[in-house]
C-alpha cells in the first residue's frame, strides 16, 4: 500500500466506500455500539429464544486494517432461537452482528459452540462484532437473562461507563487479618482490548479502639491491580480510602472485585461503612 493521492475528498467527484468507512473510523475510534440499548440481547421468556433490540453497531473491516468501519443497523427488535441444549454438557453460543462482504448485508446471528465439560466460545466470523454469550447449560429448556453475558463494547471515543457496583450496608466489623473480599461489590465488563480503562473504588472505614491501618485492593481473580492504604489514627472516626488504576485489559470479559486487609499487627476491628447516601462503590470507565 502507498500514500493515497489525492487525499480523500480533496477534489470534487466520487470516492470509494472505503474512504467513507475510514472517515467513520476517525470519528468513532473503535468498533462497538454507541448506547447501552443498542442491540442489547435479552431473554424472550419462551424456550431458548432471545430478543435483540434495535440499534446501530460499528463493525471493523477485517480486510482493510486502517481503522475502517461498517455501520450495521437493526431498526426493530428481532428474535433468534439457538439449537436445543445438549443433554450432558454445557455449550457457549455467541450472538454476533455480521457484515457480509459479498452481499453487503448486515445480519444478527447465533454462532453455535461445542458442548463440553468446560466449554469455550466459538470463533466469531470475519467482519463481525460480538453482542452476547449464551450459556446453554445441559438440558436447558428456557433461557433467562442470567444465562446471557453482555459482550458489547462501546465505540465512543470519549470516556464512558463500562460497569458500576455499590453496597449501601456496612460490612460486619472484623480485624481483616486476612484478605476479605466485599460481598456484592463486583463488576463484570467486556473490553475490545485496545483501549485503556480506569477502575476506581471508594469506601469509608473506621477502627474500634487503638489506631491502625487498613488497605483496599482492586483485584481480578488472584491478580492485584491496585492498592491504597489509610492510617486510622482516631477511633470510631471514619476515613475515606480510594483506589484508582488505569489498565489496558486484553480483549474479552473481565471481573473485578474489591477486598480489604490490614497492613499491620493491630488486631482491633475495622468497619467498612456504607449507607444509601454514601455507598461503597467500584466504577470502571472506558478511556
Amino acid at each position: 500500500m502507498t500514500v493515497q493521492d489525492p487525499a480523500a475528498w480533496h477534489d470534487d467527484g466520487s470516492y470509494n466506500a472505503i474512504d467513507d468507512r475510514r472517515a467513520v473510523g476517525m470519528l468513532i475510534g473503535n468498533k462497538g455500539v454507541k448506547t447501552s440499548n443498542d442491540l442489547a440481547v435479552t431473554a424472550a421468556g419462551a424456550g431458548l429464544q432471545v430478543n435483540i433490540a434495535a440499534g446501530h453497531v460499528a463493525v471493523d473491516d477485517a480486510v482493510n486494517t486502517l481503522g475502517d468501519y461498517y455501520i450495521g443497523v437493526n431498526d426493530a427488535s428481532i428474535s433468534l432461537t439457538p439449537s436445543a441444549a445438549d443433554a450432558t454438557n454445557e455449550r457457549h453460543d455467541l450472538v454476533v452482528g455480521k457484515i457480509h462482504s459479498t452481499t453487503e448485508a448486515f445480519t444478527v446471528e447465533v454462532v453455535e459452540g461445542t458442548p463440553a465439560g468446560s466449554p469455550s466460545d466459538p470463533t466469531a466470523p470475519t467482519n463481525s462484532v460480538k453482542l452476547a454469550r449464551l450459556n446453554i447449560t445441559a438440558g436447558l429448556g428456557t433461557i433467562t437473562d442470567n444465562d446471557i453475558d453482555d459482550l458489547r463494547y462501546w465505540c465512543r471515543p470519549e470516556p464512558c461507563d463500562l460497569a458500576y457496583a455499590e453496597i449501601t450496608s456496612s460490612e460486619s466489623a472484623t480485624n481483616y487479618a486476612s484478605e476479605r473480599t466485599i460481598t456484592n461489590l463486583q463488576v463484570t465488563f467486556y473490553t475490545p482490548g485496545s483501549r485503556r480503562v480506569r477502575v476506581s473504588a471508594q469506601a469509608d472505614v473506621s477502627i474500634a479502639t487503638n489506631p491502625g491501618g487498613i488497605s483496599m485492593r482492586v483485584k481480578e481473580s488472584s491478580t492485584q491491580l491496585a492498592e491504597s492504604t489509610v492510617y486510622l489514627g482516631q477511633t470510631a472516626y471514619a476515613e475515606t480510602i480510594t483506589v484508582d488504576a488505569v489498565e489496558v485489559p486484553a480483549e474479552g470479559s473481565h471481573t473485578y472485585d474489591v477486598a480489604f486487609i490490614r497492613p499491620d499487627s493491630v488486631a482491633n476491628d475495622r468497619t467498612v461503612t456504607a449507607f444509601s447516601t454514601n455507598p461503597v462503590f467500584v466504577h470502571v470507565q472506558l478511556l
